[in-house]
């Protein structure tokens, strides 16, 4: 199982998301996503491409 199969069965089991449709949806209604926890800072001197 590979990184989206496996995200999209915890959707499923746990919030009962089963398309994108209902996703895109369920975004719009948080109405915003932080994701600064997912990003890793860049340490002095790294490429910043």
């Amino acid at each position: 199982m590979n990184g989206y199969e496996k995200l999209f069965q915890i959707l499923e089991e746990e919030y009962g998301i089963s398309s994108m449709k209902q996703l895109d949806e369920a975004l719009k209604k948080l109405g915003y996503l932080d994701i600064t926890r997912f990003c890793a800072e860049r340490k002095k001197g790294e490429c910043k491409a």
